[in-house]
């Protein structure tokens, strides 16, 4: 009986199927495990290298992001970053390679297509993608007024003034339209002449400046709205009653973009009839057309380009005037009525 006792309490032996089982379990917890560990790593990392690349520090930018791809080779957008950082590095023929990766992946993705450009690839491409060109304006927004609308290379919002105070005379009360109004430096000089300014801007941070632009305590802009100025021209242009003005401004704005058709076709439809255009492009070398210039990120247009849009939307070139910047860069102001 004893020994029946004692057998009776005994723990059970496992079975060799009971011990692969477990064994298999605990397998499968600590590849969980692992895998939690890796996708964990892998956020880490890409916070990391997002926090270096706002930072401007690009090489441990690219450090991290090239990490997170040797984490998951999957991960394209890590790819892409890591270009980018290599790209602000000024090393071009290493950022080839992983925004190749990118764009393989996602074809849709317009910035890996555009840095792709600015290394020299052979791809098309038509605009400055607006995150690129948000993100480059929120990370001057700190400098903007004091090195950038006072440096030596900015000359337009003062050319535009007295181009277009000399042509309207002694004639006051206009609805302006300033689109991509950077920081208001356009509104502020030619508020003198206007009854109504409304102000565009995409970027967060130079709105914020705009809007507290004042000459003799007078708000210079009577409305801002934080929209691509494309983006706001095919709302209004959209709408049941779209808003028509008198002048519409717009600077530096068309080096972002190639093809200027679009534009010029809603331009055309804001502006009230002899409305006003006030603009600058950048010179190009070539005679016809357009080109992009990698080493400033921009494009650059012919005065025959123009001069085909201006017939072609109907506009009429009233000043057509040449900018040497100290730099040795050209622009031309052009100041064109709407026919």
């Amino acid at each position: 009986m004893k020994k029946d006792k004692e057998k009776a309490t005994e723990k059970p032996t496992k079975s060799v199927l009971d011990s692969a089982l477990d064994w298999l379990q605990s397998i499968r917890h600590s590849g969980i495990e692992v895998i939690q560990r890796a996708k964990n790593l892998e956020r880490t990392n890409m916070e990391l290298g997002l926090r270096y690349l706002n930072q401007g520090n690009f090489f441990d930018a690219a450090l991290r992001f090239r990490f997170v791809g040797w984490l998951n080779k999957n991960n394209h957008i890590a790819k892409y970053l890591e270009g980018k950082s290599y790209v602000y590095q000024g090393k071009f023929d290493k950022a080839i390679k992983p925004l190749q990766f990118a764009l393989a992946a996602d074809p849709s993705l317009e910035e890996a297509r555009f840095f792709l450009a600015v290394c020299g690839s052979d791809v098309e491409i038509d605009r400055v993608p607006p995150s690129i060109l948000i993100e480059q304006l929120e990370n001057t927004t700190d400098i903007y007024e004091s090195q950038i609308v006072k440096g030596a290379n900015y000359h337009v919002n003062e050319i535009l003034q007295e181009e277009l105070f000399k042509y309207l005379g002694e004639k006051q009360g206009f609805t302006f339209l300033d689109l991509d109004c950077r920081s208001g430096d356009v509104g502020e000089v030619v508020l003198e002449k206007a009854d109504k300014i409304t102000g565009i801007e995409p970027s967060m941070g130079l709105i914020a400046l705009a809007r507290q632009k004042r000459v003799d305590e007078k708000l210079v802009y009577n409305e801002l709205i934080n929209k691509m100025g494309i983006d706001f021209l095919h709302k209004n242009v959209d709408s049941e009653v779209p808003i028509k003005y008198d002048i519409i401004t717009i600077t530096y704005s068309f080096l972002n973009y190639g093809s200027l058709d679009e534009y010029f076709a809603l331009i055309a439809r804001t502006l009230k009839p002899k409305g006003l255009l006030a603009f600058n492009i950048s010179k190009a070398s070539v005679t016809k057309g357009y080109e992009f210039e990698m080493d400033v990120m921009d494009f650059a247009h012919s005065n025959e380009y123009i001069a085909e849009l201006a017939d072609e939307y109907g506009f009429k070139a009233i000043v057509e005037r040449d900018i040497t910047y100290q730099s040795g860069k050209q622009d031309v102001f052009y100041l064109m009525e709407k026919k």
